[in-house]
């Protein structure tokens, strides 16, 4: 007795359906393949963006220390002074506009003046010296049109902490608990002006 070779069988005992299970497994295992290739490359690419960045960010956040050239008034705005920071390896200069009181407290500071009683920069100095931290520097971070931002970077011993300053005050600050005053890199670069050498 012969078997026919009736619905769903083909000659030599194959079975089509067992064979298109197999090609659906193989169909399905290189999907998966190529899934995971596409998400180990999209891993690497974002991580490669991601480093990138974080060296950009290193490079922009290099910091620069600044001395103070002095105090003068303005021309163009009554009631108003420039504060004149300098790169201290550079012939580089850039004045910020400040007011009356922050300029006071600046002069006073850097000609070692004594009020007869604490202004609001000496209180706060002071204050940070009692309460057992420390006023590691202050950094001029960002700039909006003609406008500086600065931070003070206050540490305990173990760990830091930036706030928000402006930049007369955070100068008026780093003056009297004489700690350096730095600029990220980029900061300044447009508006600094070049001082040429006398000889």
């Amino acid at each position: 007795m012969r078997d026919h070779p009736g619905k769903g069988w083909i000659r030599g005992g194959e079975n089509p359906e067992n064979e298109l299970v197999l090609q659906l497994i193989s169909i399905n295992q290189q999907l998966k393949e190529q899934k995971e290739f596409l998400s180990q490359s999209k891993f690497l690419r974002k991580r490669t963006v991601h480093k990138i960045r974080e060296n950009i960010n290193e490079i922009n956040y290099e910091k620069i220390e600044l001395e103070i050239i002095g105090v003068t008034s303005s021309q163009r705005q009554s009631g108003a002074y420039y504060l004149i920071l300098g790169d201290s390896h550079k012939n580089r200069r850039v004045p910020i506009i400040i007011g009356t009181f922050e300029a006071q407290a600046i002069q006073i500071a850097l000609e070692n003046i004594e009020p007869s009683r604490p202004l609001t920069w000496d209180l706060f100095g002071k204050f940070i010296e009692h309460s057992g931290f420390s006023i590691r520097e202050i950094i001029i971070d960002k700039e909006q049109g003609d406008v500086f931002f600065a931070k003070l970077v206050i540490s305990d011993g173990l760990s830091e902490i930036e706030i928000d300053s402006r930049t007369s005050d955070a100068v008026a600050i780093a003056i009297r608990c004489k700690v350096p005053i730095m600029r990220v890199k980029n900061i300044f670069e447009l508006k600094s002006i070049s001082v040429e050498n006398k000889k």
